[in-house]
């Protein structure tokens, strides 16, 4: 019996020391956001950029920047502790970064060929393909970002926290 107790009370101090509190998980929160809300303005840099007929290089540095900053970010959240046992936000967000980077290295990497050749060039074909890859990158992100809304959601109702914008 007395060696019960103290392993009982090694368990319960392990988890209450582990135990993750309402701050905690809202800090959590807002320190995901913050690096999703970046790389959110970073892509609509690449399409201000397309909009406003800026250089090819222009626009080839957007794409460059947002690409590096999504590899940079998923190199972190791969390598960042377990914020509980479920990790479920965590991993949301690499899903999150790994979508965003493959829309990047594809549906983007088109756009900008797409945009390189010179207006007299411009085929039928090729203003077909833009409106497609422009759909493909609206339902693949929307799709993206509505997967992630729903784990945060997981996340604060599992923390008793409300999200706001």
């Amino acid at each position: 019996m007395k060696q019960i107790i103290p392993f009982i009370l090694f368990i319960f101090a392990f988890c209450v020391l582990n135990a993750q509190t309402v701050d905690e998980a809202i800090a959590h929160n807002d320190y995901l956001v913050k690096d999703q809300k970046k790389a959110l303005i970073m892509e609509g840099h690449i399409i201000d950029a397309i909009v406003d007929f800026q250089s090819i290089d222009t626009v080839e540095l957007e794409l460059e920047a947002y690409t590096e900053y999504i590899e940079m970010l998923l190199a972190k959240y791969n390598t960042m502790k377990k914020f509980d046992t479920e990790d479920t936000f965590r991993k949301a967000m690499i899903e999150l970064l790994s979508s965003l980077l493959a829309i990047a290295k594809k549906e983007y990497i088109e756009i900008v060929d797409i945009y390189s050749i010179p207006n007299e060039n411009l085929t039928d074909e090729n203003y077909a393909r833009w409106k497609e890859l422009a759909d493909i990158i609206d339902q693949k992100g929307k799709q993206a970002n509505d997967l992630f809304l729903e784990k945060q959601q997981v996340f604060a109702d599992r923390y008793g926290f409300s999200l706001t914008d």
